[in-house]
């Protein structure tokens, strides 16, 4: 089975294992005291000769591990949904009484916030934000440099500069051009026509195949400017899909340098595709002309093969979800187009199992009840779409305590009563057909069905146990 994974699964595993190498604990685990431990400190933030402390605080909330700064003992900012990210102190002004606090976290693609934080009068400041800036600098000159995403061409970074109002918030400085530098060589794979400037059509020059040049700027929207070894230069603009205007072709297609590749045959036609990944607006694949976009909440790619004896290698995309609701979307390749497949519970890295048997394993959110998961078969049609192999009845396996008379029949056609379950007796919801009807086993292995349907009250006024998520 061949198998390529997104970067961010990568970037993920090597940052945890160098998190805990660093804090001395085990990789396999994490120790949340060690962690806040790690960022105690006691420092003079407003210039009034006191210190003040600061310290992180590892909680719950909603379900979810959420990391929170607080300066003595106040809550200051909610730094990010895990432990991975950290605060520094800086110096913006050595001239002005303040050292300041820069909190950020990791996000999509490498995407960070930067939070900018002081400390006055027993007041927490929040200076403003950069939002999607890699790092920042700040050298105590009083300006602040920040280094953003273009979201453009190929994750390219620019630096905007910020400087200190006299409320001590940070403010842009603007350019009147709006232009921003960047540097990224690049080889010519096509001829490209030039023009003299986003607002001024005429032709300033034309770059041939093979040519080196760097991209030198960009408007962060859908204008760049390129510049060869000769030292000519000109604009282009870039459309939907990364298109470059006039000329119908994709960035990927006349630049090299841009983009990572990998070479695989997607369709069985023993000619491997070149697939582009562009790390702009979103990553996008690229074969040829398709484009599939990885949308969604820390989503991932890769490559899989559900089944070693069919002609498909296919492109399985996960996503987080906005509630941890985790899901797989997959798509085959067809000569001209991505063809969606279907979307099952779990992700590539949790719940979803493919060993290249023609079937494979999912992870499933329940029906009914409460929120539970099972393990759900899936296989491929004769249409190459996926889709579950049908189970009569499911295991649940969920022990409670009973807090309410519960009357249980023999099956679910058979009405007559086999158990009475009273409050405080223990039992076992071993089975259900996520429909209607669940099956309890008590402590005596007495047995009986129930319906959802048949419940005068809320499941969590008849029983101690459940899970109720969004």
């Amino acid at each position: 089975m061949r198998f390529g994974i997104g970067k961010n699964v990568v970037f993920v595993i090597l940052l945890s294992i160098l998190m805990y190498v660093n804090a001395g604990a085990e990789v396999n685990q994490f120790d949340p005291t060690q962690f806040t431990d790690k960022f105690k400190k006691e420092i003079d933030l407003d210039g009034d000769g006191r210190n003040e402390k600061i310290r992180v605080s590892y909680e719950q909330e909603e379900n979810r591990n959420v990391t929170f700064l607080y300066i003595n003992d106040k809550k200051a900012a909610k730094i990010v949904w895990n432990p991975y990210s950290f605060y520094k102190i800086i110096d913006i002004d050595k001239n002005d009484k303040f050292v300041e606090i820069e909190t950020y976290c990791y996000g999509k693609s490498y995407d960070n916030t930067v939070k900018l934080l002081s400390f006055d009068r027993n007041i927490i400041v929040d200076m403003g934000a950069i939002e999607k800036s890699y790092k920042i600098v700040a050298d105590g000159t009083g300006i602040v440099k920040g280094a953003i995403r273009a979201n453009l061409l190929s994750g390219e970074m620019f630096t905007p500069m910020y400087r200190l109002t006299k409320e001590h918030l940070l403010e842009e400085i603007t350019t009147n051009s709006n232009q921003y530098d960047v540097d990224i060589d690049v080889v010519l794979k096509k001829p490209i026509q030039l023009q003299v400037s986003p607002i001024d059509a005429r032709i300033a020059c034309t770059f041939k195949t093979g040519d080196k040049a760097k991209i030198i700027k960009t408007d962060k929207i859908e204008w760049c400017m390129i510049e060869n070894t000769d030292g000519l230069k000109g604009w282009f603009a870039i459309d939907k899909f990364h298109i470059i205007r006039g000329i119908g072709m994709s960035t990927a297609e006349v630049f090299d340098g841009l983009y990572k590749m990998k070479s695989v045959d997607l369709n069985g036609d023993g000619k491997e595709e070149n697939v582009y990944i562009i790390e702009a607006k979103g990553d996008i694949l690229v074969v040829n002309n398709a484009y599939l976009p990885v949308v969604g909440t820390g989503s991932t790619w890769g490559f899989v093969d559900i089944d070693k004896s069919d002609k498909y290698i296919e492109v399985a995309m996960d996503d987080e979800g906005p509630s941890d609701d985790y899901s797989t979307s997959f798509y085959y390749y067809n000569d001209s187009e991505f063809v969606p497949m279907g979307t099952v519970g779990g992700l590539l890295r949790y719940g979803v199992v493919i060993d290249g048997s023609g079937t494979f394993d999912s992870h499933e959110r329940g029906n009914i009840l409460h929120t539970w998961f099972y393990k759900q078969r899936n296989r491929l049609n004769q249409d190459h779409k996926v889709e579950p192999i049908q189970q009569g009845v499911i295991e649940m396996n969920t022990k409670v305590a009973i807090l309410k008379e519960l009357k249980l029949q023999k099956t679910p056609y058979d009405s007559r009563i086999s158990l009475v379950l009273m409050p405080g007796d223990k039992a076992t919801i071993t089975m259900t057909d996520d429909k209607e009807w669940c099956l309890v086993e008590n402590i005596n292995g007495e047995k009986g069905w129930f319906s959802i349907n048949y419940l005068r009250e809320y499941p969590g006024d008849y029983f101690e146990g459940l899970c109720f998520a969004d």
